[in-house]
């Protein structure tokens, strides 16, 4: 498991907006002069990092957020998800299978192949083993940089996150109409394990998971959102056995929105 020490923590939630931003002295606003929608960030180091958006957009910055740049990314196509195996090597992924990838830190990118499914996330272990999901149950595997695809299949359940903790280790948040689920696989996602299972009750009672995140192999993360008789708190899950058990240790709302996105700590 690549350490995500650097990631920066990464959480969207409305009810954000909701609260008086004096409240969260400890946040200070970065600006990166666009009107376009980011959706991922990635810092690889503390002063280097990379933002992706609609569009496909890319933002770098390499004073830790204080100025940002864009650059050219090669694509209209909205890009959705960022990964570095190392401070250098970087992928992003996006609508219609957009694969692009960069070998200087994000200072350019340049397209690799994909398969065909719209990407919300991408993990890459190291520099040439990598998935791609994009909300259903087909994912794409590569052992070559991105330069071939091999499809792996979650259990009937559509993919929202996947990640690696080992070379051979993945797990996926899912989303589906029966509740959400996490699954594990010990052999790079051929088979699967379900190891949270969170079950709907018609419309009242409603689960989402959104987006997994691991720090180490032991200690990871998965938001998401539990709506009850009309009303949602926004979850995050943790597991600090490598995903075997997870429990609820923290969240927000009830409030109308409140679904938490993402989030990820280095240490």
């Amino acid at each position: 498991m690549k350490p995500k020490i650097l990631r920066i923590m990464f959480v969207v939630f409305s009810v954000l907006m909701l609260i008086n931003i004096d409240s969260f002295s400890q946040w200070v606003q970065l600006t990166t002069n666009t009107t376009e929608n980011l959706q991922d960030i990635y810092f690889s180091s503390p002063a280097t990092g990379v933002a992706a958006g609609s569009n496909g957009k890319i933002f770098r910055t390499t004073d830790g957020g204080q100025t940002w740049f864009n650059v050219a990314s090669g694509t209209s196509n909205a890009l959705y998800s960022l990964d570095f195996p190392d401070n250098m090597t970087g992928f992003t992924g996006g609508i219609t299978g957009t694969v692009l990838r960069t070998l200087n830190g994000g200072a350019s990118w340049a397209p690799r192949t994909g398969c065909g499914i719209n990407i919300n996330s991408i993990s890459f272990f190291n520099v040439n083993t990598g998935i791609t999901a994009g909300g259903g149950t087909l994912m794409c595997f590569t052992t070559d940089a991105g330069s071939d695809w091999t499809p792996r299949y979650s259990p009937n359940f559509s993919v929202t996150s996947a990640v690696f903790i080992s070379a051979e280790t993945l797990l996926i948040a899912c989303t589906d109409l029966p509740g959400a689920a996490i699954f594990k696989s010990s052999n790079t996602g051929i088979n699967w394990t379900s190891v949270l299972f969170l079950n709907n009750s018609g419309t009242d009672i409603i689960f989402t998971l959104s987006y997994i995140c691991f720090k180490d192999n032991l200690t990871g993360f998965c938001t998401g959102s539990h709506t009850f008789y009309g009303q949602t708190w926004g979850d995050v899950h943790m597991t600090t056995n490598g995903g075997i058990n997870w429990e609820i240790t923290g969240g927000s709302g009830p409030l109308a929105g409140s679904e938490m996105q993402g989030v990820c700590f280095g240490d």
